[in-house]
Formats: C-alpha cells, sequence, structure tokens
C-alpha cells in the first residue's frame, strides 16, 4: 500500500462535486427523455 498514490482532500472534493453534478445532470436529462417518450406513446395509442 506505500505505492498507491493517495489523492489530497482537495482533489478528492473536487472528484466528488464533478461526480454529483454529472449525477444530476444525467438524471434530468434521463427525466426529460421519459417524459417526451412517454408522451409520444401516449399520443399514439
Amino acid at each position: 500500500m506505500n505505492k498507491v498514490a493517495w489523492p489530497t482532500w482537495t482533489e478528492l472534493r473536487g472528484s466528488t462535486y464533478v461526480v454529483i453534478v454529472f449525477s444530476i445532470i444525467i438524471s434530468l436529462f434521463l427525466f426529460f427523455i421519459d417524459r417526451i417518450l412517454s408522451t409520444i406513446i401516449k399520443v399514439i395509442m
């Protein structure tokens, strides 16, 4: 374990923020795609 390059707290916080923001963006994207496709299916049926 001595050869492992552990991130600093600043790097860890930065990476965490990136993951959280990316997750929120992907969630919103999928939500809107689901809404659009649901509406299209309802109109067709």
